[in-house]
């Protein structure tokens, strides 16, 4: 088998793979930090919205349970006063 040379003049690229290091330019991490606050901010408005629907879903029933005891006293109410106007007529 026979070996080929480069000329001296060339460089190997092999051993300029070597000495090579992976960069990240400023870009790349303006990027990078852009992504994590986004997915961080992602997350923060899911967190919110599950709170809101909680406490919406909170209040609704203590709204309805309001109403309910309050129809319930008005017909007490009602009933009371149709006794006393019975009780007065007679």
């Amino acid at each position: 088998m026979a070996k080929f040379q480069l000329n001296p003049g060339v460089k190997n690229p092999l051993q300029n793979q070597q000495t090579q290091r992976v960069r990240i330019g400023s870009v790349s991490v303006f990027a990078l930090v852009v992504i994590i606050c986004l997915a961080v901010l992602a997350v923060l408005a899911f967190s919110t919205a599950n709170a809101s629907l909680t406490l919406t879903q909170r209040q609704a029933v203590a709204t309805t349970e309001l109403y309910l005891d309050e129809t319930a006293a008005q017909e007490f109410l009602g009933g009371m006063d149709s006794i006393l106007a019975s009780v007065r007529t007679a």
